[in-house]
């Protein structure tokens, strides 16, 4: 488990100001047209999230230049948080989610001290 540091370490896109905890991210494609269904999936699916121990935010953001392409932002106290087996209800309304293609899952670290504020 990592260290706290002081609140000040940032991701892009952004600048987004995040905490020393692991960061997740999804992103994919939406069957174009379709993006307000997915965007209500999502909504579903984000108060469900945030009910999940250790889960510290749960955002949305679409791409400007590819409206049909979405990217999650999910934030944990840790990676056995992230890890840990969650609310099956969850990932039967993602399931749902209209991809136009299965979404690339990554995990995230907060880099160097060089985006860090005193």
């Amino acid at each position: 488990m990592s260290t706290t540091k002081p609140f000040g370490t940032f991701f892009l896109p952004g600048p987004t100001e995040v905490r020393e905890e692991v960061m997740a991210a999804m992103m994919g494609p939406m069957i174009p047209h379709r993006g307000s269904e997915f965007e209500q999936l999502f909504g579903d699916v984000r108060k469900l999230i945030l009910r999940e121990p250790g889960c510290l935010s749960c955002r949305l953001h679409r791409e400007r230049t590819a409206p049909n392409v979405y990217v999650s932002y999910l934030e944990w106290t840790a990676v056995e948080a992230l890890e840990a087996p969650h609310d099956p209800a969850i990932a039967a309304i993602i399931a749902r989610y209209p991809l136009e293609e299965p979404p690339r899952r990554r995990r995230f670290d907060p880099a160097g001290d060089g985006w860090t504020t005193p």
